[in-house]
């Protein structure tokens, strides 16, 4: 049997050599060849990108940065009303001019329709700088920096690229300043970059117009209907060949992402075949050097794989119980090809397991990576992919509606995030409720949720939005204390040449126009909400608000203050503790000391305060007021430190008499003090906590207390 084998083996292996053999030869040279063509790229990428670091991103930065420094000449704001002004920039252009190289001609058009050019030119007659198309290029963006697409200068009647700037001051629009350089300037960069014998390289803007070409007459003119340019505009840089003037060519770019400028280069492949040929034979050598020595193997192999065979039959079963310690031996046994067969299929299957496993992992990282982990609705990311596959499938009657939760961080910041979160699942549940089940929901925001209607219509959308505002009335959360309130807005691309972002943007706009219709009212009734809740926690006892009032008020009286003040006063002493609603109530109740982090904590209170306050216009008045009532005379109060009269005079009267009823009342951590007790108290604290002048009129007010 052991002849028998080998004997086989052998024949097996010289007939199947061969083909295998040339096989391994022809994929190696192919592997070399794509990997030399991919250190090709590599390289072809890399000096693109060197390219335009050091050309073209130089020579804009020169430019722009010429034009910012001369935008921020301030007599160029006072051209319209006193045109002498001019003469002085004028010299300062033509000292930029013989400065810098790449700066052709300097000029500001104006809105009385004048022209001031260095060097200098006389306009023809009925000339009208704004209606040139750096003019109205500056006009579409004003206050920023913007380039123009190429065209035919007025003076030199060259092809030029202007960058230009709005002017601007008080009244309104002055005019624009630009700067010229010519398409030829940036034709002598591009033709610096070498890329071998027959390549070269060309510059054009986003819709495809020639700005720099080794061809002038190529400069102005479009080549967007080249069929390479498609994949050039799609992505910020890469490489791909394609067919040109009857050659393979290598087509590589990179963007210029101050302009959105593409560099492309043009190197055929057949300048590539002498470093490809050296592959070819050194393949071939390899191929009939491995077939020979295939044939001397093969005998060798036939007795060593059938001495083995058993002990690799042991190693599978040692590594099949995860012993990974297990060596080869030399043991040898009968039917091993059948158990070879028997134990490679277990293999085979814990492999599949494994990989079953594997899969299982991926969906889930896949469905997390596409998922709001809170509301289980898709995020931003999908969201975004989805208008992409839009616009790429130029889709039609395509509605998207942005809802956004009212109030939602106001009430992260008073009954926290934990009631925030319910409200956001709440709003989710209505949200699917209402729309169609093709519809992708998404959270693109904290607060903010957006809506894809696949065949929308103007009444759908409609009743759509309507729905959800009728069901989220009837919703309440934090124990039905608060409404939920969902402010939307909706648009929808009608047409294919629409664009989604634009459409998006649009019902974002309709979204926030609803928002700022409604925020007050929804934001007044939270914090009426939280006032109720003040009301019904009592975390102090019965009837201190009253003797609060009453005394902030004689003190008032007595310092002086007319009766809309004490007013203002007496509706202070009520709500300045309102932030307390925010405060846990494991610290609000604790009967001992609190802990330096639980202090911390309740020290927010002010500032949660002073944020609902500004949230209602009933309390707006007084919000400083609850910011500033716990600092101290002497500057070591909170939350900002303040000191001596810059502290409110509210916040001093309210002080001393808070501490007084709070020391002369029960609570959970002590009982009350006597009159004389916290009289005495007080003036400990003069000047340090207190007011020293209202506390002698406080005391003077309670002295026959």
């Amino acid at each position: 049997m052991r002849i028998k084998f080998k004997t086989a083996m052998i024949v097996l292996l010289l007939l199947f050599s061969l083909g295998p053999v040339s096989i391994l030869g022809y994929l190696t040279y192919q592997n070399s060849k794509q990997i030399l063509l991919n250190e090709i790229s590599s390289s072809i990428l890399k000096t693109m990108d060197n390219a335009k670091d050091y050309f073209i991103d130089s020579y804009i930065g020169e430019v722009e940065n010429a034009l910012y420094l001369l935008s921020k000449d301030k007599s160029l704001k006072e051209v319209l009303t006193n045109p002498t002004v001019i003469e002085k920039p004028l010299q300062l252009w033509d000292a930029y001019r013989e400065m810098e190289a790449n700066i052709w001609y300097i000029y500001m058009g104006t809105e009385d329709r004048n022209i001031y050019v260095s060097p200098e030119w006389t306009p023809p007659e009925g000339y009208d700088p704004r209606v040139r198309p750096w003019y109205q290029a500056a006009l579409k963006h004003p206050g920023r920096i913007v380039w123009s697409e190429p065209y035919l200068e007025y003076i030199s009647h060259k092809i030029v690229v202007t960058v230009s700037t709005t002017i601007e001051n008080e009244e309104g629009l002055v005019g624009v300043l630009a700067i010229d350089t010519a398409s030829d300037r940036l034709s002598d960069i591009i033709n610096s970059i070498k890329f071998g014998d027959e390549g070269y390289a060309i510059l054009i803007d986003h819709e495809g117009n020639v700005i720099a070409h080794k061809d002038s007459s190529f400069l102005g003119k479009t080549i967007k209907n080249d069929p390479w340019f498609a994949s050039v505009r799609k992505d910020a840089a890469g490489i791909f060949t394609t067919r040109m003037t009857g050659k393979d060519t290598f087509v590589a770019y990179t963007t210029v992402s101050e302009t959105g400028w593409k560099l492309v280069s043009f190197i055929p492949n057949s300048s590539l075949e002498t470093e490809i040929k050296p592959i070819w034979d050194r393949t071939a050598n390899i191929l009939v050097f491995t077939f020979l020595f295939s044939i001397f193997i093969c005998m060798l192999i036939s007795d060593w794989f059938s001495a083995r065979i058993q002990n690799l039959l042991f190693l599978m079963e040692e590594v099949e119980n995860e012993n990974f310690r297990a060596r080869y031996d030399e043991r040898v046994t009968v039917n091993e090809f059948i158990m070879i067969r028997d134990k490679f299929n277990k293999m085979v299957s814990t492999i599949e397991n494994l990989i079953n496993e594997r899969n299982r992992a991926e969906s889930q990282l896949k469905y997390m990576s596409l998922h709001d982990a809170l509301t289980d609705t898709y995020n931003r990311h999908y969201f975004e992919t989805a208008l992409r596959r839009i616009e790429e499938q130029q889709l039609e009657s395509v509605g998207i509606i942005v809802c956004d939760i009212d109030g939602l961080k106001l009430i992260n910041d008073t009954l926290g995030h934990h009631v925030g979160d319910q409200m956001l699942i709440e709003a989710v549940k209505i949200i699917k409720h209402c729309i169609p089940p093709n519809a992708v929901l998404s959270r693109i925001g904290g607060d903010e949720f957006a809506v894809i209607v696949y065949d929308a219509t103007e009444d759908s959308l409609k009743n759509i939005a309507g729905e959800i505002r009728s069901l989220s009335e009837t919703v309440t959360v934090a124990d039905n204390k608060i409404t939920l309130s969902i402010s939307i807005g909706y648009d929808m691309r009608k047409e294919s040449f629409m664009s989604i972002d634009e459409v998006f943007k649009q019902a974002d706009n309709n979204m926030y126009k609803e928002k700022l219709h409604q925020s007050q009212s929804n934001r007044s009734a939270i914090v009426k909400t939280l006032m109720q809740a003040l009301e019904e926690r009592d975390y102090i006892t019965e009837g201190h608000v009253d003797r609060v009032q009453n005394l902030i008020e004689a003190l008032g009286g007595k310092v002086g203050l007319d009766a809309k003040v004490i007013s203002e006063l007496r509706l202070f002493a009520q709500f300045h503790d309102i932030g307390k609603v925010g405060i846990p109530d494991r610290i609000l109740f604790k009967p001992g000391k609190l802990t330096s982090e639980e202090m911390n904590e309740m020290k927010r209170h002010s500032e949660i305060g002073y944020r609902i306050a500004l949230s209602s216009p009933d309390f707006h008045h007084i919000a400083d007021w609850i910011l500033k009532h716990h600092e101290w005379w002497n500057g070591e109060g909170y939350p900002i430190g303040l000191k001596n009269e810059e502290i409110p005079l509210a916040c001093r009267i309210l002080s001393i008499v808070d501490a007084y009823d709070a020391m002369t009342s029960d609570r959970p951590y002590r009982k009350a003090m006597s009159h004389d007790e916290a009289v005495d108290e007080l003036k400990r604290e003069s000047g340090i906590k207190f007011d020293p002048d209202l506390l002698e009129k406080f005391l003077e007010l309670i002295a026959y207390k």
